[in-house]
């Protein structure tokens, strides 16, 4: 029995042993893990990814997104965070936050309720909500702030940070920038900023903002529209597995708000088939339809803000507006009807929405409308221009006019007469190629009186915008507008009696400083000598040559070898420009290939065409430049059966115009092409 006992005992006292060392080896198992979770900031672990992220958690109080966890780091204070300490002790997470430039401390009690108090920072702690939509819900009080409306009385900036997390391949390929696009409404221009996106998906963003504007991001592959706010920060998470998109910052209320209801108004456009009181009816209906179902939206989502009220109203009316407006183009007058004409200035055109910074579409309209009914023939504007400037005609230059107004009524009859595009295309290209001594007299009087012109035609401008009993402000936006369109136009600073009247027609500093950066910008192009001269070709060597067959062979002849890419371009085309201005780009991803591009300018003056390519740095030595006497480029033209500007041609190293879709805007397809040619 004692032997028994004692067996027990020793038994007994090695499993104490045991347990003891046991212990101590998972003491010392959990102190290496935690040294592990605490002092790599790149590690992950169950702790976290588990229990914790991924999850975005917003205040109960405010609604507010307040913060987002992830394997790969948080989201908070609208910016994105590196894990430098974290800790789960039971239900409450400890972090320790790093931008690599700042620190901030993170504590994460869990509640059963399944709600959580967030303590950021030495700041109070705050109640959150796990959001589990992948739009931010409805906001939980009303609000009734305005939309911020700074008076365009000083520049300002913005910055938006933010995160496409979990983009797939494709996604990646669409483009490798984060792009902004808003429209500068002071200057009816188009503005874009991008920046580089890292390859975790992560951007930063800073652009100059005068005052509140809506904004559209990554619209080539996120498609999102918002409004930015001058002196805001904000951070975007958009999740391209999971679908999920927020907006933080100190006020992104609104922004969450347009991301939640996706509300877009739709508007019928005008057929030109269609006649006005049958579009007119259908500009009812749409309107009831909007307004139906805006009206439901409000229902579903009461607590909607003031803010996102008033912007989609707005929206909502001047969309309608410049749908009306723009209905002239497809009235064979390029008129509006007098009774519609009436209607739109009676429901559009007073108390406008501010800021109007924020509605490019009321810019869009006025512009449209104050457009309509100035037209004039073009004798009519060289014998103003002529008399405002106290120049006298010459009866030749009298009787070129005459015969050109008579040249273009005729064939726009002809051409309302023709069925299909094709067909009006063939009616334009006999009237260009059997009249060409009147078309090329038409071009030297414009080129000549262009000053005189353009100041005429900003007197009658600015008559109209007077006559429609404008406020000051937008006064001056309409004014600073159809300068800058001058100047983008013309691709040429303003002429010293153009730029006097500037500062007699704009009174807004904003806006006036604005058109005089664009002047500026020009005056100094023109001032600085050419970079690379011999990119621009002379015609002499190809003088007598009428075919365009011949005409490209002997241009392309040099770069046998090569491939060749041919654009046909204007200074005077929107569209070519916006091509234009991404081709730092082109050249960069077509560099493997040793290709040539070539440029042809159709109907550009000369200064406006120089100054084009040094502005988009067109002058590598790999570029080459043609700016052919008219009838010499519509022969090219035409055998490249040109329909539309810009249009792109591909010749191969053996000088054959190849039958395939080279377009280098979408330039992924493109060089996908170049590398299949070159295999």
């Amino acid at each position: 029995m004692k032997s028994s006992k004692i067996s027990h005992l020793v038994a007994g006292a090695s499993i104490f042993r045991i347990l003891k060392m046991y212990k101590r080896f998972l003491l010392v198992i959990l102190l290496f893990n935690s040294m592990a979770v605490l002092g790599n900031p790149c590690s992950t672990n169950g702790i976290i990814d588990d229990a914790l992220a991924p999850s975005a958690w917003r205040n109960t109080e405010t609604g507010d997104w307040e913060i987002s966890f992830y394997a790969e780091g948080a989201v908070c204070d609208a910016r994105f965070w590196q894990y430098k300490q974290r800790e789960r002790q039971g239900n409450r997470w400890l972090f320790l936050l790093t931008d690599g430039k700042e620190e901030l401390s993170v504590r994460a009690d869990m509640r059963k309720n399944g709600l959580c108090k967030m303590t950021i920072g030495n700041r109070s702690p705050v109640v959150c909500q796990r959001i589990v939509t992948n739009r931010l819900p409805d906001y939980p009080t009303k609000d009734a702030s305005p939309i911020k409306d700074t008076g365009c009385l000083r520049e300002d900036s913005v910055t938006i940070e933010g995160w496409l997390r979990h983009m797939s391949a494709k996604e990646k390929s669409q483009n490798s920038d984060f792009d902004v696009t808003f429209t500068d409404v002071l200057i009816n221009q188009e503005k874009s900023f991008s920046v580089k996106i890292d390859p975790d998906g992560h951007f930063c963003l800073t652009l100059p903002l005068l005052n509140t504007t809506e904004v559209y991001l990554d619209w080539q592959r996120s498609r999102i529209v918002s409004v930015f706010e001058p002196g805001e920060t904000y951070f975007l998470l958009c999740d391209f597995e999971t679908g999920e998109r927020f907006i933080m910052g100190k006020h992104a209320r609104l922004q969450n708000e347009i991301l939640m209801t996706d509300f877009a108004p739709s508007f019928k456009r005008k057929d030109e088939s269609e006649d006005f009181p049958h579009f007119m009816q259908e500009v009812a209906d749409s309107r009831k339809a909007n307004e139906t179902a805006f009206n439901k939206m409000l229902a579903a989502h009461p607590r909607l803000s003031e803010r996102f009220k008033e912007y989609t109203r707005a929206k909502m009316k001047y969309g309608e507006a410049y749908t009306i407006s723009q209905a002239k183009y497809s009235s064979p007058s390029f008129r509006l009807p007098p009774h519609i004409r009436a209607y739109a200035l009676q429901h559009f055109v007073e108390n406008p929405a501010c800021p109007f910074t924020l509605y490019r579409e009321l810019v869009w309209f006025m512009n449209d409308l104050l457009d309509d009914g100035m037209e004039k023939s073009f004798s009519e504007e060289l014998r103003e221009a002529a008399e405002l400037y106290h120049t006298t005609l010459t009866d030749e230059e009298k009787e070129q006019a005459q015969k050109w107004d008579e040249l273009i009524a005729d064939m726009w009859q002809t051409i309302e007469k023709a069925k299909g595009d094709e067909e009006k295309i063939k009616v334009y290209e006999a009237y260009q190629n059997d009249n060409l001594e009147i078309w090329d007299a038409y071009a030297n009087l414009s080129q000549k009186y262009a000053v005189e012109m353009e100041g005429a035609r900003l007197r009658d401008y600015k008559r109209a915008v007077d006559s429609l009993g404008c406020s000051p402000d937008l006064k001056d936006m309409l004014m600073a507008g159809r300068y800058s369109q001058i100047i983008s136009r013309n691709r040429h600073s303003l002429a010293p009696s153009l730029l006097e009247r500037l500062h007699a027609d704009v009174g807004m500093p904003a806006a006036k400083a604005r058109v005089m950066a664009e002047h500026l910008r020009y005056q100094a192009l023109e001032r600085q000598d050419f970079k690379n001269a011999t990119c621009l070709k002379s015609n002499e060597p190809l003088a007598g040559i009428k075919e365009g067959k011949e005409l490209l062979a002997k241009m392309t002849e040099p770069y046998r070898g090569h491939y060749v890419l041919i654009d046909v371009w204007g200074t005077w085309c929107a569209p070519c420009k916006e091509a234009l201005s991404h081709s730092e780009s082109l050249y960069e991803t077509l560099a493997p290939y040793d290709m040539i591009f070539m440029y042809l300018a159709s109907n550009s003056p000369e200064e406006s065409w120089k100054n084009t390519i040094q502005e988009y740095r067109l002058t590598r030595e790999n570029c080459v430049h043609y700016n052919l006497p008219r009838s010499q480029q519509q022969a090219i033209e035409k055998y490249f059966r040109l329909n539309s500007y810009p249009t792109y041609r591909l010749i191969d190293p053996q000088g054959n115009v190849m039958d395939t879709d080279a377009d280098p805007r979408n330039l992924p397809e493109f060089e996908r092409l170049m590398r299949q040619l070159s295999e």
